[in-house]
């Protein structure tokens, strides 16, 4: 049961950092210009890590427990 929620944890705070640099695809859209995604957003996730100024996503998971 531990080793289930372990991963939980991870699979949660990964999907997390996904979502927040999902929204830099969605803002770096603009009118006529060609947008496709080139990469898997799941490798992205560690060399984007660096630019996140704050992350308390620990704490938020000990407030969803």
């Amino acid at each position: 049961m531990l080793l289930i929620h372990v991963i939980s944890v991870q699979v949660i705070l990964v999907l997390s950092q996904v979502c927040l640099w999902g929204n830099k695809c969605d803002l770096s859209i603009s009118a006529g210009m060609e947008n496709s995604q080139v990469s898997c957003p799941l490798a992205q996730v560690d060399t984007l890590r660096e630019y996140v100024l704050i992350n308390d996503l620990d704490l938020v998971w000990n407030q969803l427990q």
